[in-house]
This record gives structure tokens, C-alpha cells and sequence, in this order.
């Protein structure tokens, strides 16, 4: 059977103790998504589940610096 499925990507500032924002992907065959409006200059980590019948585990922390400009 083919069960609707999404990923859930979680983010926040690296040291930050603020709520995790999230996006998801909507589409399960979707293997990357474009998270907008962040800030320049920052480290965030971000971490991903699957969602579908039953929630995946969350995968570990994995960091990424944006540039100035918050690309």
C-alpha cells in the first residue's frame, strides 16, 4: 500500500533556546526543500523526520552557516 508521506524539517539558531520553526515538504517524493527567511550571518541546525502512518525518529543535528546576506 502507498501511505501518504512528507518530511518534517526542523531549524533554529545554533545556542538559541527559541522555539524549533518547521517546514515540510508536502510531497514525500521531494528529497530537498528551500528554507526562506533566515537569518545572515548565523549557524542553525537543522534536523528531519519522516511522517507518514507513524512518525519517524528525528535524524541528528546537522549545522549550517548562512552568509551575510542570510543565503
Amino acid at each position: 500500500k502507498n501511505f501518504y508521506i512528507k518530511y518534517i524539517i526542523e531549524y533554529q539558531p545554533l545556542g538559541q533556546g527559541s522555539p524549533h520553526p518547521w517546514v515540510d515538504t508536502d510531497d514525500g517524493n521531494k528529497t530537498t526543500k528551500d528554507v526562506t527567511a533566515l537569518n545572515g550571518s548565523t549557524v542553525y541546525q537543522f534536523r528531519v523526520r519522516a511522517f507518514s502512518k507513524v512518525r519517524g525518529e528525528w535524524s541528528k543535528f546537522v549545522q549550517a552557516a548562512t552568509q551575510g546576506d542570510g543565503e
